[in-house]
This record gives structure tokens, sequence and C-alpha cells, in this order.
């Protein structure tokens, strides 16, 4: 086959312009990137916290000696606690997705979420003390534990109490420390309300 001499002419296009500034310039990314990891370590929260009280309100069904069972005390306060703390994980859902729909109503969730947390920690703070006192005793009373273990029990229990209201912390302090800066502030106040 042959190719014809002169192909027809291709009329000249200028080339594409980007805009002045940068693309998206004046919106922040922030929301997108907090609100995300909010709504994952809410999800995740949300499982631990549903299966949390499942286990806590059917712990006494399973077949496990008497002395490792929970006495009924240590069992009704992990239940209470469980379903008092089981809302914790919806509110701070909501406060992300107020946050990506760029809602003024995420600083109040954020808020109300840091103040649940604070008030729960007390009660599972002294729940966790609990639990390993009742689990140091049984080992004992079965004999067997380890020569020492409810002295290793007593050394490191005030520091695994620390480490649990270090990390049960960090997150909410740093939300609630995000939402308090200035800017933050700002900026949460202009998004609409709806």
């Amino acid at each position: 086959m042959e190719e014809p001499s002169n192909p027809p002419e291709v009329p000249k296009l200028a080339p594409p312009v980007m805009p002045a500034g940068e693309i998206g310039a004046g919106v922040s990314r922030w929301p997108g990137v907090i609100g995300v990891l909010i709504c994952i370590f809410a999800g995740l929260g949300i499982l631990q916290r549903v299966f949390g009280t499942i286990a806590a309100a059917t712990i006494h069904l399973l077949p496990l000696p008497p002395e490792a069972q929970l006495p009924p005390g240590l069992w009704l306060f992990t239940l209470i606690v469980s379903i008092v703390g089981l809302p914790i994980s919806f509110i701070h859902l909501l406060a992300g997705i107020q946050t990506i729909r760029r809602r003024s109503s995420a600083r109040l969730w954020v808020s109300i979420f840091f103040v649940y947390v604070l008030v729960m920690l007390v009660p599972s703070v002294v729940l966790q003390y609990l639990t390993m006192q009742h689990q140091a005793a049984v080992a004992t009373q079965q004999g067997s534990a380890p020569p020492g273990y409810a002295a290793l029990m007593q050394a490191i229990g005030p520091v695994v109490l620390l480490l649990t209201i270090a990390f049960s912390m960090a997150w909410p302090m740093f939300l609630l420390i995000w939402y308090s800066r200035r800017s933050i502030r700002e900026e949460v106040s202009a998004w609409s309300a709806a």
C-alpha cells in the first residue's frame, strides 16, 4: 500500500496552560488525614469494645475451674465498665466523619471523646489492677507460678498501670491539642455547621 505523499495538515494547538498558583491552594489537607486516622482507630476501637463486652458478658459460661473464674463482684465490674465504655468508639467515629466532612461540630465531638476517655480511665485502671491481683492470686494458689511471681507482679504492676494511662491518653491528648491550636480552631469554626 502506498502512502500519500502529502499527509493532511494537522491544526496546531496551543499547549495546555497550568493555572496560576498551586492546584487546590487554600484547601488544607489535614482534615482528610486526621479524619481517616480517627475513623481507622475508631473502627478498631468499636471491634475491640464490642467483642470485649461480649467476652465479659459470656466469660462465666466458659468451663473454667472455680479458682480461675472471676469473682462475681469483679465480673460485674468488668461488665459494667465494658458496657459504659461502648459509646466511646462511636463518639470517636463521629468525630472522624465530621472532620472528613469538614463540619464545625468535629471539634465538639473530639472534646467529648477526650472527656469520655478521661472519665473512663479511672475505672479501667482500677479494673486492670484488680484483674492483675486476681491473676497473681490464682497462679499462686494453683502452684503454677514460678517462685517470686507474686513479688514480680507487685513490682511491675504500677509500671503496667502507668503505661496503660500513657497509651490510653496519647491519641485523645494529641487530638485535643491539635483541635485547640489557634489556626485549626479558626479553620474548624469556619466550616459549615450542617
